[in-house]
Formats: C-alpha cells, structure tokens, sequence
C-alpha cells in the first residue's frame, strides 16, 4: 500500500514537472511592440511626454500581504531604520 502510494504520488509530480516544457512560444514580437510604439509617438504632438503608469498602489495588501515593504539594499540588518 505505502509503495502504491509513493508511486502514484512520483506518477504525478513527474507529469508536473513535465508539463512545462521550455518557455512560451506566444510572446507578440518585438516588431509588433515596436510598431505599436511608433504609431502611439505620431499620435503625439511635437514636445510632448507621456507618462503611463502600470498597477497603481491601492492600499491594498499584496498576495505576500506586504504593503510597504522597504527594501534596504547593501544592509545587512534588514531593518527598516
């Protein structure tokens, strides 16, 4: 019984861990990132900035239920001093 179970429980983690075979093959190109680059900076009058802001922070917690999350590079402590 206890091999069975070892057994089925290798069966499927192996399937998982060959479920993912590489890196995803559906990326859009960066021909097509350009063009739409392109045709967004002739839309633009001459002189202009646009300024495009991505996941705004809302307050909320993340998943990890971290909000404000100081990271202190080259400290060693890890404190929020």
């Amino acid at each position: 019984m206890k091999l069975s179970i070892t057994t089925l429980f290798t069966c499927l983690f192996s399937i998982l861990i060959f479920a993912q075979d590489g890196n995803p093959t559906d990326y859009l190109s960066s021909d097509f990132h350009k063009s739409r680059r392109d045709a967004f900076r002739e839309k633009m009058p001459e002189n202009s900035v646009a300024v495009l802001f991505a996941n705004p922070h809302s307050g909320k917690p993340t998943r990890s239920g971290s909000v404000n999350t100081a990271f202190m590079l080259g400290r060693s402590d890890h404190s929020n001093a």
